[in-house]
């Protein structure tokens, strides 16, 4: 975070797309708060969904939201999904598991059981 105190360690996530604006890519100067935004937030590994990655969706959701966003989404993007991890997700809708597939270049929504 910029300009945090020695004590609080950098926060990042792979991509912030801002759904309400022109579609380009941007930088933190282009638009330095989250304040009154709608924002999504994703968080990325080239490998099967864990805790590490869930937390990291989690909290990033969390994090924009105490920055003042309006509304979050949080993207988890992976290359397959935990059939014990995923039910847990339940109760937070604003954390989606879309899972990569190399082979087909596509990517589908994995939904708990």
């Amino acid at each position: 975070m910029r300009g945090a105190p020695p004590s609080v360690g950098p926060r990042r996530v792979d991509a912030v797309i801002l759904p309400d604006e022109p579609n380009r890519r941007a930088s933190f100067t282009d638009y330095p708060t989250l304040k009154g935004r709608n924002v999504i937030v994703v968080q990325t590994k080239a490998q099967r969904m864990g805790m590490y990655l869930m937390g990291q969706a989690l909290f990033s959701a969390r994090l924009a939201l105490a920055r003042g966003a309006k509304s979050v989404r949080s993207i988890l993007l992976c290359t397959a999904p935990d059939s014990v991890l995923l039910p847990l997700l339940k109760d937070f809708p604003e954390v989606e598991v879309w899972v990569y597939d190399e082979k087909s270049g596509t990517c589908r929504r994995a939904v708990a059981a």
